[in-house]
């Protein structure tokens, strides 16, 4: 019998999710916010099954990549929920410096295997206390 590999339901879950909150009555900025994180967790929860399933070189070296983007796009989407004025700051691009870093790290792994979990949980853990 087939097997499905258990980040594909979650992928298919956050999917169902996020076509309920496209097709809700009212849109708002916190319901835009919360369609673009549930947008990237599909992409990253699509990568890591991915990875479990098939292992190719291509999506090994894209899955630390995309698991960088993720707390920069939290951060992004739901920072503001806490700001009187919902103005973005004008510094975004700052955020992309460390998917930057990982994706030169990840370049390199098969040479020199570089601590890319350990920045990875770094960045979790900064933008976790940013957000609270």
């Amino acid at each position: 019998m087939p097997a499905i590999p258990l980040p594909f339901v979650i992928a298919l879950l956050l999917v169902i999710l996020l076509v309920r909150l496209i097709h809700r009555d009212q849109d708002g900025p916190n319901d835009r916010a919360s369609m673009i994180f549930i947008g990237a967790c599909v992409v990253m929860v699509i990568v890591v099954g991915l990875r479990w399933s098939f292992d190719l070189p291509a999506i090994r070296f894209i899955q630390p990549i995309v698991a960088a983007t993720l707390p920069p796009i939290a951060w992004i989407c739901f920072a503001g929920l806490a700001r009187t004025d919902a103005r973005m700051p004008k510094r975004l691009w700052l955020h992309a410096i460390p998917a930057g870093v990982v994706a030169i790290l990840s370049t390199g792994w098969s040479a020199w295997r570089p601590p890319i979990d350990l920045i990875l949980a770094g960045q979790f853990f900064g933008y976790g206390l940013a957000l609270l």
